[in-house]
């Protein structure tokens, strides 16, 4: 009998190389449909679901897909589609996307298509994860009554050379924002652990994996959302097809 599951994403681990417990990441803004994952962290990638997936070979490219989306200067007028469609919001809406600090120059264009080049190139495998998430989540927004679900979420791990780290610093300072979805930054461990900022589900339990793996004890001080169980379900698969075979996936763009 094949897993029931709701939907399947990709996401990278996204850190600097000399010093792994500093991350690039998002974090979800005021105005975010799931009230939530408001202010909560969150890693950049893509779900395989809408039009666009449908050319998705296997999650790295979905997680490409999701990089190339989501880095940008461009403000396009977004709405909720996708989350509609994996039913986490009941109906789709506009929503505003995030400014930036100033105009970007042509040069600063390049230099982030570089780096989106970069990070995806640069990406490995760090494992797929199995993630439920009990209803009772939603106790931040009584009005959501949403029950639990079983998602499946494919991780990859991207290293930045000093150079690169720099000029990803360099934008983000500048511009204060790189994405057009959330809104970036650059976060360690440590400021999450004395700010006690929570990651977005279920990703606080794979980024404590990632740190324990790289032998910071301070992830055992990392913030969990309580009411969520995640385990490790092997590396990714070269192609979609072999999820189909495994899982009963409810939300998927075929």
């Amino acid at each position: 009998m094949k897993t029931q599951i709701t939907d399947i994403s990709a996401v990278g681990i996204i850190c600097r190389a000399c010093n792994p417990s500093q991350i690039f990441v998002e974090i979800r803004y005021d105005c975010h449909p799931i009230k939530l994952m408001r202010r909560q962290l969150c890693l950049i990638g893509g779900n395989w679901i809408g039009e666009a997936a449908k050319n998705d070979m296997n999650p790295f490219a979905t997680f490409r897909r999701g990089l190339n989306e989501e880095l940008s200067f461009e403000e396009p007028i977004r709405n909720t589609e996708k989350l509609t469609l994996i039913g986490m919001t009941e109906a789709e809406t506009s929503v505003p996307t995030p400014s930036k600090k100033t105009e970007a120059t042509q040069v600063d264009k390049c230099v982030l298509n570089q780096l989106r080049d970069v990070i995806a190139d640069s990406a490995t495998p760090f494992g797929d994860f199995l993630s439920t998430v009990q209803s009772t989540m939603d106790a931040a927004d009584p009005a959501n009554t949403r029950d639990g679900f079983t998602s499946l979420a494919s991780y990859w791990t991207v290293y930045l050379d000093e150079i690169r780290w720099e000029k990803l610093c360099a934008l983000q300072k500048k511009f204060g924002n790189l994405s057009n979805k959330s809104v970036t930054m650059i976060t360690s461990l440590e400021e999450i652990v004395r700010t006690n900022t929570e990651m977005a589900f279920p990703h606080d339990r794979v980024l404590q994996a990632f740190w324990r793996k790289s032998g910071f004890h301070m992830a055992e001080q990392l913030p969990l959302v309580p009411g969520i169980e995640s385990v490790a379900a092997g590396m990714p698969f070269d192609n979609y097809e072999e999820y189909l075979e495994l899982f009963e996936i409810s939300k998927n763009p075929l």
